[in-house]
């Protein structure tokens, strides 16, 4: 199969796009997952504390 610079260059641009749109979905699962541990850390706070303790922890 002979490939022209077209299809090559539309195949590279694909691959790029694919590897992006990748990428992007790493970067949000682990920013999820972040967000995820912060919020059980206030939760477990919240759960044992007083809420004058955790004044200083919010930045209320």
């Amino acid at each position: 199969m002979e490939y022209t610079a077209h299809t090559i260059q539309k195949l590279s641009w694909q691959r790029s796009q694919f590897i992006f749109s990748r990428l992007i979905r790493l970067l949000l699962k682990r920013s999820d997952r972040t967000l995820q541990e912060q919020r059980r850390k206030v939760e477990a706070k919240l759960a044992g504390c007083d809420l004058r303790d955790l004044r200083d922890d919010l930045c209320l």
